[in-house]
């Protein structure tokens, strides 16, 4: 994988499309491959129709009325003015792991400069969270800062939410996404 300037010269190189600001940097860069041919392919499309359908496909009844139940009280506490709180997080974020092999400057995991506690989710904790919450959550991001392929039970996790029917996400910087990885990856959930 290579980096160049617009228009490629080689295939499977990364070209920069555009540069836009950013609050970190000062910009920000959005990145288009290039297929075999030399040509830029077009960036993902915003809806992915396979994911759209493994999400849906996690919908029961009793998640569809959890989410209903959060929605109304919602729509009543802005009405009322006073706060109501019925059902249970359709959505949840843990966090696999504070640490990260990377060192990036707008970053407090790369910075080294977290002010809480720093370690590893452990597996009885998350297995314990997602016992009490499965009927009712319909999505799981396993990211906050921290690269979560570092957490050695991180694949694990994911095929236990999975097993719970609850569509998971996350976000790596793909250092340690292998051939290996990356299909384990798909296999757990």
């Amino acid at each position: 994988l290579h980096l160049s300037p617009f228009p490629p010269t080689k295939p499977n190189d990364v070209v920069i499309l555009s540069r836009r600001p950013n609050r970190f940097t000062g910009q920000q860069l959005l990145f288009c491959v290039v297929s075999k041919e030399g040509v830029p392919l077009p960036p993902m499309s915003r809806l992915n129709r396979r994911d759209s359908i493994n999400l849906f496909s996690k919908l029961t009844l009793r998640r569809v009325w959890n989410g209903l139940k959060v929605l109304a009280s919602y729509h009543i506490s802005r009405w009322t003015g006073k706060p109501v709180q019925w059902g249970y997080p359709v959505s949840i974020s843990f966090e696999p792991t504070t640490s990260c092999n990377l060192r990036c400057p707008e970053c407090p995991s790369g910075l080294r400069a977290f002010t809480r506690p720093t370690g590893m989710l452990q597996r009885d904790f998350f297995r314990e969270t997602i016992d009490q919450l499965h009927k009712e959550l319909l999505y799981l991001v396993f990211y906050f800062q921290g690269e979560p392929y570092l957490n050695p039970s991180f694949l694990d996790m994911v095929q236990y939410a999975g097993s719970k029917k609850i569509y998971t996400a996350t976000s790596t910087n793909a250092h340690y996404l292998t051939d290996d990885n990356a299909k384990r990856t798909i296999e757990s959930g």
